[in-house]
């Protein structure tokens, strides 16, 4: 994986810019369930996994980072990166809903920096 860096501070010149969006993830509520209730919070994060790469895959998104139930996510299309967004959270709702996990959610955010990957 290649290093990414903002194009506005004036990083290091060798590399290669491209305009993407950036799309981070992470499970609202992960860190409290995982101290009050490690094997739910483990098969909740392995499930949201499987609808993140899924969905990552379907819109043609490339994961750069993954940490805990956090994904870092690069799109070549701000639309396909909404799309995306939109299937996980709806995924993600619909699951926690059948399994009565009321409190359970998908934070996603989506950016659209130009960035330089250095590889």
């Amino acid at each position: 994986m290649g290093r990414i860096g903002d194009v506005a501070g004036g990083g290091p010149s060798e590399g290669r810019r491209r305009l993407v969006a950036v799309m981070f993830t992470d499970v609202k509520g992960f860190s409290s369930l995982m101290e009050s209730d490690e094997a739910t919070a483990i098969g909740l994060v392995k499930a949201q996994r499987e609808i993140v790469r899924r969905n990552i895959a379907r819109w043609g998104g490339e994961e750069r980072e993954t940490i805990g139930d956090a994904f870092l996510v690069l799109f070549e299309s701000a639309v396909n990166a909404v799309r995306a967004a939109i299937d996980i959270q709806r995924e993600i709702w619909e699951g926690s809903r059948l399994a009565n996990c009321r409190n359970i959610s998908a934070k996603v955010a989506n950016q659209f920096p130009i960035v330089q990957l250095f590889y």
